[in-house]
């Protein structure tokens, strides 16, 4: 039967990174490893030994993990995600009514300057202060369609 320790101390523990962990990096940091199953297997042996070493799993104390909720993921993301496109979305669509808008106003103007330029174009001949008539087509003499200027009487 083994002694036990004064005031209630049972064996001593050793921590695991420097036991356990260390000893199995430096098992492969020391070796060249040829494949990618070699690693897996040299670090499980030293480990392995590094835990005889101690004098089992008892003796090892294992590093506290305290467990968090989770919180977050990937769906609250998806929220503000569609509400920014939506945003993103109306923006684009009024600046594309602002746009329409712009090229409509041009156009209206370039048409209503080629309208007063055609009237201009009509009266002059139908009062007869430009050319001798109406023609067709354009800078040709004879055969189209004519105006005769009216006789004063």
């Amino acid at each position: 039967m083994k002694a036990k320790r004064k005031f209630g101390m049972g064996k001593r523990r050793v921590p695991f990174r420097s036991s356990i962990f260390r000893p199995a990096k430096a098992a492969l940091t020391g070796h060249r490893i040829g494949t990618l199953k070699e690693g897996p297997k040299l670090s499980l042996a030293a480990a392995r030994a590094a835990i005889k070493s101690v004098g089992g799993r008892k003796n090892v104390q294992r590093p506290r993990i305290i467990p968090l909720p989770k919180t977050g993921g990937f769906l609250p993301f998806l929220i503000p995600l569609f509400a920014g496109l939506g945003a993103l979305g109306g923006l684009a669509g009024g600046a594309a009514g602002i746009a329409q808008a712009v090229n409509k106003a041009k156009a209206a103007q370039k048409g209503l300057v080629e309208s007063q330029r055609h009237n201009k174009t009509m009266e002059a001949i139908a009062l007869g202060k430009k050319g001798d008539g109406l023609y067709l087509r354009p800078y040709r003499q004879g055969m189209g369609l004519f105006l005769k200027p009216a006789k004063n009487c």
